[in-house]
């Protein structure tokens, strides 16, 4: 049989205890966002040292694999869309990474005359105001290593990270 509720000395029922109350909470509380704070930051700090050497060392590792290097393409020479004849002189470099420079340079020896040809196609169909300029030579720049890219590697994994011209001429014959 059930408790009966107890009753005041004027006759009224007091409410029941439902559980502990609000200061017990608030503290509970502040505890696990304290432990959730301060907990990580403990166990991180009391790791291996000796780990951390070896993370050095693989990363000293792994930034000289993938030290810059340039590989020369070379002069291209081609006129260019324009009424008076104009032609372009460009001196191209690639950059790429150590890892991949023998890659690069095979593929590129084995399709060179492709990407020649292509070069003076995409140039010779270019008029003086396409190419002037940081934004025309910016623009030349991304077409160039998007088809040389897609040319050579059919994987889909850029091998080839920077087009950079070290002669850009414009001459008038």
């Amino acid at each position: 049989m059930a408790a009966a509720p107890e009753k005041s000395a004027e006759g009224e029922e007091s409410p029941k205890k439902k559980g502990p109350g609000l200061i017990v909470w608030i503290l509970v509380s502040a505890i696990s966002a304290g432990a959730g704070f301060f907990v990580p930051s403990f166990l991180h700090s009391s790791g291996d040292h000796g780990s951390d050497l070896d993370e050095a060392k693989a990363k000293e590792k792994e930034a000289a694999d993938t030290k810059p290097v340039f590989i020369e393409f070379g002069d291209i020479k081609s006129p260019l869309n324009e009424r008076i004849p104009t032609f372009i002189a460009l001196h191209i470099k690639l950059h790429v990474d150590a890892r991949n420079e023998k890659d690069v340079q095979k593929a590129i020896d084995e399709r060179r005359p492709l990407l020649e040809s292509w070069l003076l196609s995409v140039l010779a169909d270019k008029d003086l105001e396409e190419v002037r300029g940081t934004a025309g030579q910016n623009m030349l720049r991304r077409e160039i290593l998007d088809h040389f890219n897609s040319v050579l590697f059919a994987d889909g994994y850029d091998r080839i990270y920077e087009v950079l011209f070290t002669d850009f001429i414009f001459s008038q014959q």
